[in-house]
């Protein structure tokens, strides 16, 4: 009986201790010419209260300069992450198609030694955590070398469904919409340089929804 106690006691410390962070696996750029500049935010967080060391930034083959709250170091430096302290990077660069497809970093955590987050040109991706804070979305269009670009949303369940109005009013009528399956292709909506304008989105799936507002400029 003592030994199964000691187990027991022993796996929840071991759970308790273990670490997970969290970082987008993809962002969007809406830019698509060579030589343009861009920029990309990444913010990375852990609900660990312990000091994990974050380092080696690099950029795909590419010149770019990074930002910690707005303050520039250097990518060799190291950043500490912890459950009170997340870090919000904003990497700014010239955009290489060849290149600037990826931005890696490493960490002292075994599960997240190298760590990868993909870049997509001519996307702009909506996140779970844009939506429950009802953040509003600006996406400048006429900076892309394209005349569309493709506004991604989340995978909220079985189903999810996005739908565009004019308006937020009850007399609302829809603009666009999409509705998809859990990790099936098609959760976006393509928007062309004749739809700018500011639209009211009602995001809905089986278990959570929101609404937030959708500036295309």
């Amino acid at each position: 009986m003592k030994l199964v106690f000691f187990i027991l006691l022993f796996t929840s410390f071991e759970q308790k201790d273990e670490v997970y962070i969290w970082f987008p696996n993809d962002v969007g750029v809406v830019q698509t010419c060579n030589g343009k500049d861009a920029e990309i935010l990444i913010e990375i967080t852990t609900e660990s209260n312990k000091k994990i060391k974050v380092h080696s930034f690099n950029l795909d083959k590419s010149n770019f300069t990074i930002y910690k709250d707005d303050e520039a170091f250097k990518e060799i430096d190291t950043l500490i992450l912890t459950k009170k302290n997340p870090i919000k990077l904003k990497v700014r660069y010239k955009i290489s198609l060849e290149n600037s497809k990826k931005f890696t970093f490493k960490t002292n955590v075994k599960k997240y030694l190298n760590n990868q987050v993909n870049i997509f040109y001519g996307q702009h991706i909506i996140t779970t955590k844009d939506i429950r804070e009802s953040k509003e979305q600006f996406i400048n269009i006429t900076e892309s070398c394209q005349d569309s670009i493709m506004v991604f949303f989340p995978y909220g369940g079985t189903i999810s469904s996005a739908t565009l109005y004019n308006d937020s009013s009850s007399t609302k009528k829809i603009y666009k919409s999409v509705s998809y399956d859990l990790m099936e292709e098609g959760n976006s909506i393509t928007f062309t340089k004749a739809d700018l304008g500011r639209y009211f989105v009602d995001f809905g799936s089986c278990h959570w929804g929101g609404e937030f507002w959708l500036t295309i400029k």
